[in-house]
């Protein structure tokens, strides 16, 4: 595979040189916002750069099979796994076939909208690419999204009003998510523990879904916390405990948390508390690791803020990757008007997301979450400019 580095004033511009020099079977494998030039450090301007390849033996349309269009596609997994200097050796192993034909499916959906003129895309699915990347959903997902409405336009694209656009690129999106379960708790486990980096505000969340559980659900529920780092989780959680009038251990080793499990063994419900901690804390993460190793069958929920950035975000999710989540929580849902993270930490993990918060109230500020509400907030603002 031949790759090469193009950087450019905007995406249109790199695009049409990556036409000229590579041709139009040429794929987007990484693109991110650079500053570049200046004088001695100052006048930078911002850049775009992008990592381009070429496939010397692209497939064919005719040969792609349905499920493999089914598939989403996770060009970003090029960029975790391999480096721009190793690329010549994609072809040498099974998983980097699979990055192949994923890398093919964008050239496909490359070739359907071409890469002519100023934008990418006509005018209206255009402005609703933008309106995706500015809500910070990766750039190859958002491309991958409004390819797809485009080529199921079939020929009628440039035709749509923009209502009806919006409601073709929602429809691609839903389509997308519909194999990805958006639910609740699904009250198969009967052990429900919470992770996330601190600062999130895990505490009350769990406080919001045991209240719900106990007063909406009718289910007898024992809180467990093993928050013992700050002595604030752990006081919060009892002043929680105490207006529901549910039990609580505090546990400080595996030993205490089996006992913990003895004594609410009546309970049709335990929430488990993790410490909250910075997420790089390699120590954390492996205390994390080791709960999931215990002999219990267990349900967990990965717990993260809106408000952080979705770099962050991102990262998060990585240093995760390793513990089986059910779900995704996200809190302070009121404190951004950017969702696109949701949309790629979906697709990234294949997980659906199961609540969100807005608010500090308990037990009123939670919601059971859908596939539908994430399409709402990411295109509720979208206009036709």
């Amino acid at each position: 595979m031949k790759v090469k580095k193009f950087i450019a004033q905007s995406m249109p511009e790199a695009m049409q040189s990556i036409r000229k020099e590579m041709g139009p079977d040429a794929v987007i494998l990484q693109s991110k916002e650079i500053l570049d030039g200046g004088f001695l450090g100052f006048f930078k301007q911002r850049k775009i750069e992008v990592i381009a390849g070429l496939d010397p033996n692209p497939i064919r349309r005719n040969e792609r099979t349905p499920k493999q269009m089914k598939q989403p596609l996770k060009v970003d997994k090029i960029t975790k796994q391999k480096t721009v200097s190793n690329m010549n050796q994609l072809e040498e192993s099974p998983t980097s076939q699979e990055v192949l034909k994923e890398i093919r499916e964008m050239k496909q959906y490359m070739q359907v909208v071409g890469l002519q003129g100023k934008s990418l895309f006509m005018d209206h699915f255009q402005t609703i690419y933008k309106h995706l990347l500015n809500q910070e959903v990766e750039a190859e997902q958002a491309f991958r999204l409004v390819a797809a409405a485009v080529e199921k336009a079939d020929g009628k694209a440039e035709s749509l009003t923009f209502d009806q656009t919006v409601t073709a690129v929602k429809t691609e999106i839903l389509h997308q998510l519909s194999d990805i379960p958006f639910q609740g708790l699904s009250y198969t486990k009967k052990i429900v523990r919470f992770v996330g980096p601190t600062g999130v505000g895990k505490t009350t969340t769990i406080a919001k879904i045991a209240a719900k559980a106990q007063l909406t659900d009718g289910k007898k529920v024992a809180l467990i916390t093993m928050d013992t780092y700050r002595i604030a989780a752990v006081e919060q959680l009892k002043t929680y405990a105490k207006i529901l009038n549910i039990p609580l251990e505090v546990v400080y080793a595996s030993t205490d948390f089996n006992k913990a499990l003895e004594k609410f063994s009546a309970y049709d419900f335990i929430l488990v508390d993790t410490a909250g901690r910075n997420f790089r804390d390699a120590q954390y993460m492996d205390e994390v690791k080791e709960l999931t190793e215990l002999p219990f069958e267990m349900e967990t929920y990965l717990v993260l803020s809106l408000s952080a950035k979705q770099q962050d975000l991102q990262a998060i999710n990585r240093q995760f990757e390793d513990v089986p989540i059910y779900g995704f929580i996200f809190t302070k849902l009121d404190e951004t008007r950017q969702f696109g993270s949701m949309l790629s930490l979906a697709f990234d993990r294949q997980i659906g997301i199961s609540y969100v918060t807005a608010g500090q109230d308990v037990p009123e500020d939670i919601d059971v979450f859908s596939a539908e509400q994430l399409c709402g907030l990411l295109l509720e603002d979208v206009a036709d400019e």
